[in-house]
């Protein structure tokens, strides 16, 4: 059967409308999904940027925290050391001290050879420490490491920058009790090279010594790094960060380790 040309009209004008709206239905759900897909987008990329704003600024706290401990440890350095050699020459004037007190039936050389005795094989900074005595005239009473110069005249011994180690200290000890000192010396196995060295001396009344010790600057230094490198290895932040350090070589230390 044939549809008549008012039939055709009326279903059009019956069905178009509902086709229209449809239309016009998808079209607005069409703009709102792109309408919320971009600011999905524009959210995310906003979320994005908070994120590594954030974390860089993260990152950026602990490195400079991490460069101000190092700063301050190098800083410190002749401070801990000076406090390092204070100290034990103070321990081992105690030490001598005692067996003075303690033994007042001894002769001189008794109580001399028992004082040596008893500070002779005191090692101290992870073994490269250890106490010498002079008597007030330059001459060596002990070196634990060099037993050869026992028993002479160093008054007139020198740096290799040419001051009188062994006079300056003497005079220090007699002037001032305790005192520190500077000087510059070659160290074992680096004989061809000097090395700042700061020590500390106090003088012994009873026997007319001065006991003291000293370190090597460069020594307390590598002490000082081996302490900070362990520390950053050890440290971790959030889901797996870790701080690492390059030397001028583009060598890791410590090494990464990735979790």
């Amino acid at each position: 059967m044939t549809l008549s040309s008012d039939e055709k009209l009326l279903r059009q004008i019956k069905y178009l409308p509902m086709a229209i709206i449809g239309i016009f239905v998808v079209l607005i759900i069409a703009v709102i999904l792109n309408e919320n897909r971009i600011s999905l987008e524009e959210d995310i990329s906003s979320l994005k940027q908070n994120f590594y704003s954030e974390e860089k600024k993260s990152i950026q706290y602990r490195i400079t925290n991490i460069v101000e401990q190092i700063e301050y440890e190098r800083q410190s350095t002749e401070e801990i050391l000076r406090a390092s050699v204070k100290e034990r020459v103070e321990d081992a004037i105690a030490i001598a001290q005692n067996i003075y007190d303690n033994n007042p039936t001894l002769s001189q050389e008794q109580l001399a050879k028992v004082i040596t005795d008893a500070l002779r094989d005191i090692r101290f900074n992870q073994g490269r420490g250890y106490f010498f005595i002079y008597k007030l005239d330059g001459t060596n009473v002990m070196h634990p490491i060099l037993k050869n110069i026992e028993g002479e005249m160093l008054w007139d011994l020198q740096d290799t920058r040419g001051s009188f180690v062994i006079r300056d200290l003497s005079k220090l000890a007699q002037h001032k009790g305790s005192a520190f000192h500077r000087w510059w010396w070659s160290k074992p196995g680096y004989l061809e090279q000097e090395f700042d060295k700061i020590g500390y001396v106090s003088h012994f009344e009873p026997l007319g010594w001065f006991i003291g010790t000293g370190e090597y600057v460069v020594d307390v230094e590598q002490d000082i790094q081996e302490k900070l490198l362990k520390r950053i290895s050890d440290y971790r932040y959030g889901d797996g960060g870790y701080i690492y350090i390059m030397n001028s070589k583009g060598r890791y230390s410590p090494t990464p380790i990735q979790p």
